[in-house]
């Protein structure tokens, strides 16, 4: 990890975050792992922190093996190079699950090391230093109990964050533990009392109060064995007893209605910031962790609204609201307070309000981040022979191009960097063809004229045009780090990205990007006001969450336009909550734009 630092800190130490003197949206709110109480307490100057992830995933359909890597990224990166430059640390292949304290030894060893003695590393000419620390462990339900060295989830004393023993209870022909919310509220663990049960664990030979022994990342210093691992697992579990045919009698079952649920998923077309369209629930078994994210917080709402009854949709909405507040990318303490009332309908979710507070917002220190790699790990492994080999190789070639286009693409010619991007897996947009100051249109230009309804609407927005003015249309434009297509725009059938929510809360279908006079406009209609709340009880005004919306021949739609240059609040006011606009169940076009700057 050390040599992985050291060349990432060469070519991006002038990207490095100081928290002190970052700009924030509100100086008193949480906007990322900085704010947490743990990292005010615990981090100093001159120390960089560290996020390990590790999880198991069977490379292949026809091995029984599983890979057991071991990730890591730079808290102190901006988040979009936090993505980009994820590192691997360790690698294991198993028939079966690691002994993490001994797997994790060599690991724990290099970074008590960094803690202790940091690392160096030269900069025009300046020896710079910095010590390293790990502050967060992040894992799945499966592995947490691995790292921690304690009980599964589902034993006594499974929660790993509190005492609360769990719950006895008949289940089929067998018994299960619930960790009730209406059992009473427990006391948290402390990690200097997890110390001393697994102290006692050690020399009993047996779990005290779901602790089986000390962890090896106990060694590491202040790495809190306690707080470090909270995740939310609940989506699936919902979703099975919505969709599994043995709850269909039950007043929350909805198996028999489960084709008209998945087609109206599946009519729903994101933007293009989402890296996966929505697939079957069929599939949900193979959900990544940010399919299921966008499942809760975008989809399941405006797709369940009418088909799942009132009460347990109202219920439903709880979880939502409590998430979208949390997942913001502000998040003021009055708000953490308010969205904690949400979390009670899952054990696990009534510690999520005291991980925020200590960790920042859920994705700052969630999988989500670590997901993409882990599929860039899978698809490495081409033989089941010398899978471990195939896939460090594979990881030492993306680093190589990742070095490439930091140290020479810029002297590259054509035809050298369209190589280069050829051997590149990320998507890059195609160059401008015209820049307006902060946008940039895209594509090649269309000739043509504008109906008497677009000139006109672009003389109430105060332009000067006439019939025999030169101007150019587009139907793709870049503003503010956002893509935006026109609905003339064809080559992506599966996303959408011409329905947008302007700062005036007025819904704006692009029909075409303007430029004239060497201004750039946008033309579309502005959609008449019939949108109506998807649930009454939970109005969340947050670019979080998704818009959905249906335009049906016959409305009267207004020709208006925008003038993208002077509007820079377009990209940040894409959504607003769970408004529905004529959402028709049923084989219909459903156009939906959705958007959020934290993408996992």
């Amino acid at each position: 990890m050390k040599e992985q630092l050291e060349e990432l800190l060469k070519y991006h130490y002038d990207d490095i975050l100081k928290p002190q003197e970052r700009k924030k949206i509100d100086p008193c709110n949480y906007e990322d792992i900085y704010d947490g109480n743990y990292y005010k307490k615990n981090i100093s100057a001159n120390t960089l922190t560290v996020n390990c992830f590790v999880d198991g995933l069977q490379i292949a359909t026809t091995s029984k093996k599983s890979a057991w890597p071991v990730l890591a990224c730079l808290n102190e990166l901006p988040l979009p190079l936090r993505r980009k430059h994820i590192f691997l640390v360790a690698l294991l292949l198993s028939l079966k699950k690691p002994n993490c304290n001994e797997y994790l030894k060599p690991f724990v060893k290099e970074c008590a090391h960094l803690e202790e003695n940091g690392l160096s590393f030269v900069k025009n000419g300046h020896l710079i230093h910095f010590k390293v620390k790990v502050i967060v462990g992040i894992s799945d339900t499966i592995a947490r109990p691995l790292l921690r060295h304690s009980i599964q989830f589902n034993g006594l004393y499974g929660c790993g964050l509190c005492l609360h023993p769990g719950l006895r209870m008949k289940y089929g022909r067998g018994h299960i533990r619930s960790y009730s919310t209406n059992a009473g509220k427990f006391p948290n663990r402390s990690h200097d009392e997890l110390m001393q049960m697994a102290r006692e664990a050690e020399q009993a030979g047996k779990p005290v109060k779901g602790i089986k022994g000390i962890s090896v990342l106990s060694k590491l210093k202040d790495f809190n064995m306690v707080r470090g691992h909270a995740l939310v697992n609940v989506c699936m579990r919902f979703a099975n007893l919505w969709f599994l045919e043995k709850y269909n009698s039950k007043p929350f079952g909805l198996s028999s209605r489960f084709a008209e649920v998945n087609a109206r998923l599946l009519q729903i077309t994101p933007t293009s910031d989402v890296s996966r369209n929505p697939r079957s629930l069929k599939d949900r078994s193979d959900f990544r962790g940010h399919e299921w994210f966008h499942w809760v917080i975008e989809y399941s709402i405006p797709v369940l609204k009418g088909i799942l009854p009132a009460k347990f949709l109202n219920h439903w909405s709880l979880l939502v609201h409590g998430v979208a507040l949390i997942m913001q990318n502000s998040v003021a303490k009055s708000e953490l307070a308010y969205a904690g009332r949400y979390f009670s309908l899952s054990h696990l979710l009534t510690h999520l309000e005291d991980s925020v507070s200590e960790y920042g917002q859920p994705w700052a220190h969630s999988a989500f981040i670590f997901e993409s790699y882990l599929s860039e790990v899978k698809q490495a492994v081409k033989s089941s022979n010398g899978a471990s080999l195939q896939i460090c190789k594979a990881m030492q070639r993306k680093i190589a191009l990742r070095k490439l286009d930091e140290d020479v693409v810029n002297s590259m010619t054509d035809s050298q960097e369209q190589y280069f991007q050829a051997m590149s897996t990320g998507r890059k947009l195609a160059p401008a063809h015209l820049t307006i100051g902060a946008a940039s249109l895209l594509g090649k230009p269309r000739s043509g004229s504008l109906s008497l309804e677009s000139m006109a609407a672009l003389r109430r927005a105060g332009v000067q045009c006439g019939e025999n003015s030169s101007l150019l249309l587009y139907d793709r434009c870049q503003l503010h780090n956002e893509v935006y297509h026109s609905v003339n725009y064809t080559k992506a059938t599966k996303q959408n990205n011409s329905v947008v929510l302007l700062a005036s809360q007025e819904v704006f279908i692009i029909q075409s990007f303007v430029v004239l006079n060497n201004e750039c406009y946008v033309l579309g209609n502005e959609e008449p006001e019939v949108r109506r709340r998807c649930l009454p009880v939970c109005h969340i005004d947050s670019k979080l969450l998704s818009f959905t919306i249906k335009s049906q021949s016959g409305d009267s739609l207004r020709i208006a336009c925008v003038n993208v240059l002077t509007r820079p609040t377009l990209s940040d006011s894409l959504l607003s909550g769970h408004d529905l606009a004529k959402c028709t169940p049923g084989p219909v076009p459903v156009r939906g734009t959705l958007s959020y700057k934290r993408t996992y």
